[in-house]
This record gives C-alpha cells, structure tokens and sequence, in this order.
C-alpha cells in the first residue's frame, strides 16, 4: 500500500492565546465559538455553504493546469483558527511546503478568522500525461479548527477532476454509403473541446491519389483549417458526397483534435449508385378473393441510400375502387417515408375486387430522389372462393413396388392424393364458395365418383391397376371450406400391379374451381420381382405421450430387414403418414417413395408430432398412422400406429429429449439425470417409470445371446413409489431419475422412457426421448453451422419498480447501441417485452404493447421500430416492488402464454436470449435450477448454445452499494450458465453496455457446448472450420479456442469465432463409462 508523503502539520496555538490574553481567575458567562463554514457550488450551480464540500475541476488537458479556490469562512460568533489541513485518501497531494502529486493546495495553517470572516485557499490541479485518453482524479482532505463546538471541528473537503489527453479520438472512417449518381449526401464528425481550456483543432484539405477528392467537398458551413475551441465547446466539420459515376469513391483528409493530439488520417469512402430504392415483393398478388372482402397486402420499400426517401401522391391508377392503400391509424396514405441506411417502411395495399374473376391495377407513386423521381406497383386479384390445390402434384411416384405373381391376395401400394381449398371463405358462409368434387359433364356435385377419370398412358398399364378411392365420410355436398381442419381431404390411390414393368396412368380430378376445373396428375410405380422380404417393425406403436404446443417430439421406429444372404433385399415403398392422419403429425425427413433394404440393415424412420394452436383445456388425445409397404408376398402392407394426448403440461421434465452422442461398443455413456417439477396448482402423482423402447436386440440376436433380450437405453435409477403412487407437489424439491446408453452393436438409436402419471383425476404419459449412436471406437462429432442470415428471439423483462425510470430511459435512448450487431449482420430479430410486475394488475408476464406500439413484437420490417422500441422499455416505474426476473421470463416463453397471449414470438430455428433490466435481487419463488432448467428445455438440452440470459443489474460491490440492493446471485447464475452477458446497471457508458450485451442476445455465440464428455488421454480435440482444421493457438501464439471442462464447451476467441454461413465441427474421443 502507497502513503502519502505529507506529514499533518499541526501549528501550536500558544503565540494566539498570548496575544489575546489570559485572564486567569475571571468566571466567564458564556463563551464565544467559531463555526466552519466551506462555501462551494453543487452540480446544479447553486452555492452551498456546509462542512462537507466537493470541488470539481471537471475535465483538464494533461500536462495543463487550472486553479480553483477553496473558501473557507468562519459563521461562528468568536473567533476560529484554521490549525490544519491533513491528507486522508486518494491522489498524492502538495499541501504547503510538503508533499508532491498533481493537487496543490496553498494552505497556511494558524489562520485566524474572525466573525463572518473568510479566507479564500488556492488550489492547482496539474495532471499528469500518461498514455489513456482519461484518467479520474480524486483526493479527500480533513480540515481541522480551533474555537468550534465540541464535534464540529472538522471539515471534509473532496477535490475531483479529469485528467483527458485532449480528446484526440477522430473517426478513423467516415462511410458516406450509397449515394445515387449526381445526388449528395452530407456527413462529417464533431471535434470536442470538453475541457476548462481553449484547445486549438486543425482540419486538413480532402486528398486523394485517384482523384476521388474531387467527389467529397466541404460544406459551406463547415470547419476548416485551424480553429481554436473555447472551454466546453465543439464545432462540425461538414463534408458533401456527390458522385458522378458508378463506383466506390476513396479520399482522405487530416485532422487534429487539439495540439496535444497526433494528426490523423481519416478514411471518407461512398459509393455512387443507379437508384437507392427498391421495394419487395415487386408485384402484389392477393390471390383469390370473395367480392366485396378486403385483403391487405404489405409492401416493403428498403432505402440503401443515406437520406430519407419520400413517397408522395400514393393512389391507385383504376377508379374501380378494387385496389388503395390504406394507412395506420393517423397516417397520411398518400405519404410514405422510407429511412435512409438500410431503413425500411411498409405500405398496406388492400384488394377488394367487385366482381369475380382476375383484377388488376398499378399503384403509383412519386419520390423526391433526383434518380428515381417515379415508381409503380402492378397489384392483382382473383374475385372467387375455391382455389384447389393437389399435393403431390403434377406428379405421384410409386417408385419400384413388388410383384409377385402368386401372391393372394395380391401385393399392392398405395399413396394418398390430397386435395385441398386455398381460396378465402366469403364474409357469410355460403356452400357454392366451397370447393367441390364436380361431375365434368354437368357441374354437379352430388356424385363425387363422377369427378375422378384415371386412363393408363402405356399398353404395360391395365385399367384397374390404379383406383382412386374417395374416403367414406368426405360430405360432396358440403364441399372442403376455405378453413384450417375443413379444407382438406386425402383421395387414397392403389396400384396393385398384373405384371412387371413401368405403370403409367393420368389422374383428372374435376372441381369447381373457375380458373382451374381440372387438375391432372401422372401417377407411376415400377412393378419388380424381388425375393419375398423377411422384415420385423418395431415398435408397432409410437406413444408420444402428453404433449403441450408449441413444444414438439420426434420419436422413430425401426424397419429392419432380417434376411442374412447377399440377395434377400428387401424394397420399401410408399412409405408416408396414412389418410386421415392428424396434420399435427409429420415425417421430418420426409416419405419414402422407395428404398432397398440391404441384408441385415436396419432403416429408422422418424415421426414428429409438433401441435400448434392453443392448448386444450382437457386431455385431448390425437392419432394416426405411419402407412408404407414392402416386398413380402405375406405381409405386404404394413402400419406404425402414432399416438398423442394433448393437454396442459403440468409436469416439467429436464431434459425431455437427451441426445447421448457417440459411445464406443462395449462402453456407457455418463450416466444422465432428469428431474421433474410440478409447475401446476395441483399436485400431480407419478404411477411408474418404464422403458417404452429401449432399442438393443431381442434374445437370439447377433449381439444379444441367452433368452433375456439386451436393451441398448438403461433406467439406471429411479424413485421409490408407494403404492398409492409418488405425489409431485407445486414447489416442492424435483423428483430425479437417472439414464443412461450402452451400445452393443453400430449405428443410430432411439429410444424412449414412460412416465405414468395421473394430474385432474386423469392417467397421462409423459415421455421422454432418448438417442444415441454406437461405433468401434468412440468418436463423436458435433456439427454447428452459422445461419447466413441470423434469426434471434429476444425477449426483455423490464423493472417497474420506482426506482427504475432513469435506467428505463436510459435503456430507451441508446437503441441504437442495442441493436447495432443485429442491423450489421442482419439479423431476423424479433423482440418483446414484459416487467418484473407479477402482481394482480401488472403484465403478469404477458408482452407489453400499446397506443404507440400496437405490436406486440418488434421486427426488421416494424415501422418506426426505433420509437416503438423506446416506448415498450419504459413502461413506467410505478410496479410493484417484488420484482421477479426469472418467473416472467419462463411464464411468458411456455404454455399457456406463449400459445395465447404471446403467440407469434417464439421461433424453433431462431437463438433465444432474456434480457433482464433490474437494481434488485430476483425475488422469483422458484429455485435457480427449476428456471435454468425450464429455459434450457425450451430449446432442448441438445441445443443449449442457442438460449441465452443476459442481464444488466447490480453485480458490482460499488454498483449494489450505490443501488442499495443488486444481484444476490441468482442472475449472475443464469448468465454463467448459460453464457450470457452481465453488466453494471450503475455504468456511465450506456451505449457501450448495450452494444456487447446486443451481439450476445443476437446471436453472437462464442462457446459452443459439446454433446459427450471428451477423453483427452485418447488423443486431441480436433476442430474445423468448413473442413478447415483450426488449431487452439495460432501461427502469432494468439489463443483461438480452449476447451472448458467444466461447461464442457469450445470457447472461441471473438475474433475467430465462426462467421455466418460457416459450418464448425468439433470431433473427439468420448469418455468410456463402466
């Protein structure tokens, strides 16, 4: 620790007390006391007079010196003597004769004041030069007196100041953008003198070796040449950019910020281009619209130019009334402006055709940009309800489908047709705008048959090897209505074929629809002799148990191929979810028209279930089957039943869906544990736990000798339950199973635990997905690729409590700051809203919207997105003073919110990050595991990378001492976690705060978290970058990753993390467990 040289210098009063006298034995009355008084000015100018005083220098150029005076008066009625002035902390200080540092206080002790005397003290800030642009100066000092009041005779005195380098920070570039040919653009920089000293600026001439200069010009009221600044002033220094010709325009000039500033060089580059406006889609197509409904359509203008692009004098060319714009609530429709740099405006087009049939007009519209002074928009319409579609269409392949010529009954395939209404439902219901199966001759549609014609294209074709069957309770007279759930149906087309060869044959399906009456579809299978296929399907059934949108799960079943010679193929055809299927189900890698099953090998199929919509009061249960057909002359035709209840999910299972990577045969995986939380009013009780598919082998297999079948997913531990079953109570301690993977032979699997509960009185099954992959040796590779363009859901949870407005505003005004990473690297953002208000009355996790921002969810293509931004993160400081992070957070991401009142936010492919704004604890009731858990599942354990949480609080000791609260650890938890950004809610730097928590929260990844646990002892991490291999350090010694055990993740250094577009893969030995 460093002392101050300065000795206190105490001066003996004995010369004063002579002077004035001693009159021993006289009883005084009452004795007179002096009183310090240190005058000084406070930050809003006013003059204060107290015996706790701060003097601020403000800023002061290093090397320079200013002088301020301390008044020190005596408010006492008897004398006072200033004895001392001693040194207590901070900065080295001269005080008299002694000491030395960058104060200097002239103080001459023994002072005698009288009555209402004063005595003004000289003090010198001279900071010293170092190599920062600013550095705080502070040193607090303790006055002693004599003749004051018991108590009172001291005073402290805080002398503060800048030391700054002169401000030389000048821009090092200043891009001008796109500026149209012969157009100008004006920018420049602002030289600041912040300091109590005039500074003289110098502004060099505009150069260049191409003679680019001549494009860049001062602006008549700019700065130029050398120009001195006044104490705690700037000036401009204004530039024109006017191209004349296509292409990049580089110049240069120099400039000094002060004399004490190096010159500088800075950049002034643009580009000169045709035209700077440009609008998406190019043509407004409404589709088919019922007479006399309205249709908007959004046009979205994009300026790449730097100023603002007005539109005006918008109108329709034809005066039908069929085609305007409309505008927003206070809007002219006439006028549109479209920001400059990238910025972007919508224009609602709205279709309202009069009468049926095509419609067509142009909107028009003039612009105030000398290049592009006009534009037009050609917008067209369909007035009609039907409009059929076929899926698949025009096209319906069988691919190769078995023949066998004694087979009885015969083999066959089918492939469902479905047929489809996407027109728009007129504003009354009314039967005719349906669509309808109609007989070609007549119109009707009261035999349905009648619209269906098939026709062989080829002599190999017979006439009954294809039918087209329509299923029996499709209602013809009430036709498919232009509704989700009522506008559809699935036509089911058989080939059973008479011989081999190619089958040809031409489906007409025969509508109402005006434009399109009929729609014309090939159907094809090429019939083929195989040997008769011995083939095992399992499971038979796939229950996906209970289920809540929007989340969604993917189980699979395996098809396998039991013949052992090399010519027992087997062919798989017209595999695809069965007629009638509910649309909630689908196959992520799509049907199967055909496939050959070599000897042995085993095809998995995965089935998704994905509900979408509301969740259901009730259990709901949906179903359907998995349809597809091989090449046995016995059991040609088979079917996976798929099964699902939909329901509140009152149990929150982590992880619900585990991937355990790569582990070498022989081996286990680390064994993994699941916990179980009751998130609802209710408690909910567990009946049982049980390995619904376990994958592995049946007895007798190659790997699986004895009679005791060798699963491959192992419940390795689970919970005592009592006989009337384990109750799972709302806020009580999880309940924890453990799980684990062992190989026994190569390839994919999947599996799946059982949860038998009962919640409300009525037996569900949650399930839990499990995969994993077994190899010789135990290698896994991890495969991360960057979107090109970048999709990031960010949702902020804003403190409304009163002490919250000045961070709330300061919050609002650097959106700039925010959003700066997201507009560079063009991020697909969506953003929203909600407090730390859980109480009756506040948001209760629900996004916050209002008169000024309508939407709930701010995009790229929000008009005015800056402004609605501001007004959503200040909603007030009056909320109430139990401020919650966590629980509105996870409230407002899951069900029932993120189905109802915050539908349309969360995206399955977009990067998630909570941004929270808070000076106080998280008072959520919940633990930090229950919520961390419950974000994780939102994306799934196996995508960790993608969700972040970000805060800015309290974490600081300083920052929670000034804020009288701050973090009490939780949120620093979630951030560590899960690695987030945490910064000081007490930082003077708003923007620079906001700007690195942006690239974070839009999806700047650094860390990328690792499936399996690596074995180090079996050889290195090996890491590549588009099949690049990238090393830890590279050729300089710079770090460019490290391996993190304890979140067992690769952390890239930020400059070599991996850029959009580019696939990173992360390859190792995993750890083999006993």
């Amino acid at each position: 620790m460093m002392s101050n040289p300065l000795k206190v210098a105490v001066f003996a009063l004995f010369g004063a007390m002579i002077a004035s006298g001693c009159r021993c034995g006289e009883t005084s009355t009452q004795h007179q006391y002096g009183e310090i008084g240190v005058v000084y000015e406070d930050a809003s100018g006013a003059t204060i007079t107290d015996r706790d005083a701060t003097y601020d220098f403000g800023s002061v150029f290093m090397g320079q010196s200013v002088t301020k005076e301390i008044v020190i008066k005596n408010l006492g009625a008897g004398s006072l003597t200033l004895s001392s002035l001693e040194y207590v902390e901070g900065d080295h200080v001269k005080i008299g004769d002694t000491g030395d540092g960058p104060w200097e206080v002239k103080f001459v002790p023994g002072t005698v004041l009288s009555t209402s005397d004063f005595v003004k003290v000289e003090v010198v800030f001279t900071p010293e030069t170092v190599d920062e642009v600013e550095v705080p100066h502070s040193v607090k000092l303790l006055l002693r007196a004599e003749n004051a009041r018991e108590g009172e005779e001291t005073a402290n005195i805080t002398l503060v100041g800048k030391a700054v380098s002169g401000v030389c920070e000048l821009p090092k570039t200043i891009d001008f953008g796109n500026v149209a040919v012969d157009d100008t653009f004006e920018s420049g920089f602002t030289v600041r003198n912040p300091t109590q000293l005039p500074a003289d600026a110098t502004i060099g001439d505009i150069t260049s070796s191409s003679g680019d200069h001549n494009a860049f010009t001062f602006a008549e009221d700019s700065a130029t040449g050398t120009v001195t600044l006044d104490p705690n002033t700037t000036i401009d220094v204004l530039i024109d950019f006017r191209p004349t010709e296509q292409k990049t325009y580089l110049a240069f000039v120099k400039a000094r910020a002060s004399a004490q500033c190096p010159e500088q060089i800075i950049t002034l580059t643009g580009t000169g281009v045709q035209s700077v406006l440009s609008w998406t889609p190019a043509q407004v197509d409404c589709g088919y619209v019922t007479p006399g409904v309205e249709v908007v359509k959004d046009v979205t203008f994009t300026n790449a130019g730097n100023k603002d692009a007005t539109l005006s004098s918008i109108r329709a060319a034809s005066t039908t009334g069929e085609f305007y714009v409309v505008a927003d609530e206070g809007a002219d429709p006439t006028t549109l402006v479209v920001p400059g740099k990238g910025g972007t405006a919508v224009m609602h087009v709205a279709c309202k055709p009069a009468v049926l049939g095509p419609r067509q007009s142009l909107v028009q519209f003039e612009t105030n940009l000398a290049k592009q002074p006009q534009g037009q928009i050609t917008v067209k319409a369909f007035g009609g309800g039907p409009d059929v579609d076929v899926k698949p269409s025009p096209n319906l392949s069988f691919g190769k489908v078995a023949y066998f010529a004694s087979a009885n009954p015969p083999s066959y395939a089918k492939k469902k047709l479905s047929v489809m209404n996407v027109g728009t439902a007129p504003a009354a219901p009314d039967v005719k705008a349906n669509l309808h199966l109609v007989d070609p001759a007549t119109g009707e549609y009261t035999n349905p048959e009648l619209a269906i014609e098939v026709t062989p294209l080829n002599a190999d074709t017979a006439p009954d090897e294809f039918k087209v069957e329509i299923p029996a309770g499709y209602d013809n007279e009430q036709g498919l209505e232009a509704k989700v759930g009522k506008n559809q149906v699935d036509l089911v087309v058989t080939i059973t074929p008479v011989s081999l060869g190619m089958k040809q044959a031409e489906i007409k399906i025969h509508t109402n629809d005006p434009d399109e009456p009929v729609v014309t579809i090939v159907a094809s299978a090429d019939a083929v002799q195989l040997p008769p296929c011995d083939y095992t399907v399992t499971p038979s059934t796939l229950n996906f148990g209970l289920i809540s949108p929007p989340d969604y799960r993917d189980l699979s079943f395996t098809i396998k191929n039991n013949g052992t010679n090399p010519g027992d193929v087997c062919l798989l055809s017209s595999l695809d979810l069965g007629p009638n299927t509910d649309p909630f189900y689908s196959l992520p890698n799509g049907p199967i028209d055909s496939y050959e099953l070599q000897p042995g090998e085993a095809k998995e199929i995965m089935v998704r279930v994905w509900p979408q919509g509301q969740t259901p009061s009730g259990v709901s249960t949906i179903t359907g089957t998995v349809d597809f057909y091989v090449s046995s002359p016995i059991k040609p035709a088979a079917s996976v039943v798929l099964s699902s209840q939909l329901a509140p999910s009152c149990l929150t299972i982590a992880p619900d869906d585990l991937d355990f990577g790569t582990v070498q045969i022989g081996c286990s995986s680390q064994t993994r544990s699941f916990q179980i939380y009751n998130t609802c009013s209710s408690t909910v009780t567990i009946n049982s736990f049980s390995m619904q598919a376990a994958a592995g082998q049946q007895p007798g297999g190659p790997n699986c000798p004895g009679t005791s079948p060798c699963p491959e997913f192992l419940l390795t531990q689970t919970p005592n339950i009592p006989g009337s079953g384990l109750p799972v109570n709302i806020g009580g301690a999880p309940v924890t199973f453990q799980a684990k993977y062992k190989p026994i032979d190569t390839g994919s699997d999947t599996g799946a635990i059982a949860i038998s509960a009962t919640q409300g009185g009525t037996n569900v099954t949650y399930v839990v997905s499990l995969h994993g992959k077994g190899d010789t040796v135990g290698i896994q590779t991890d495969v991360y690729t960057q979107d090109a363009k970048p999709k990031a859901d960010i949702l902020m949870v804003i403190d409304t409590s009163g002490s919250m407005c000045d961070d709330q505003a300061n919050l609002a005004s650097n959106f700039a700051a925010f959003i700066k990473y997201a507009q560079s690297a063009q991020v697909d953002y969506h953003i929203a809203v909600t407090t730390t208000d859980m109480d009756p009355g506040g948001e209760q996790a629900r996004f916050i919207y209002g008169a000024s921002h309508p939407e709930k969810v701010l995009t790229p293509t929000t008009v005015d997105v800056e402004n609605k931004f501001k007004a959503k993160v200040a909603p007030g400081c009056n909320g109430s003073a139990t401020e919650m992070e966590a629980e509105p957070a996870l409230q407002a991401l899951t069900p029932p919110l993120i189905n109802s009142d915050n539908a349309g936010f969360l995206r399955n492919d977009a990067a998630l990050a909570v941004v929270a704004l808070t000076d106080e604890p998280d008072q959520s009731p919940n633990t930090t595991t229950y919520y961390l858990n419950g974000f994780w599942n939102i994306k799934g354990f196996n995508r960790k990378a993608m969700f972040t949480f970000n805060a800015i609080a309290g974490f600081s000791p300083a920052c929670k001492s000034q804020v009288g609260g701050g973090d009490s650890g939780e949120l620093a938890f979630y951030v560590a976690q899960t690695n987030g950004v945490s910064e000081d809610i007490c930082t003077a730097d708003w923007a620079k705060t906001l700007e690195n928590l942006g690239k974070t929260a839009f999806g700047f990844r650094t860390n990328f978290f690792m499936t399996s646990t690596p074995d180090l002892t079996k050889g290195p991490i090996e890491v590549q970058i588009d099949n690049v291999p990238v090393d830890p350090v590279d050729a300089r010694g710079a770090t460019v990753w490290t391996y993190d055990p304890v979140q067992n993740s690769i952390n890239f250094e930020p400059m070599y993390v991996p850029e959009p577009g580019q696939t990173l893969t992360i390859t190792y030995n995993t750890t083999c467990y006993p």
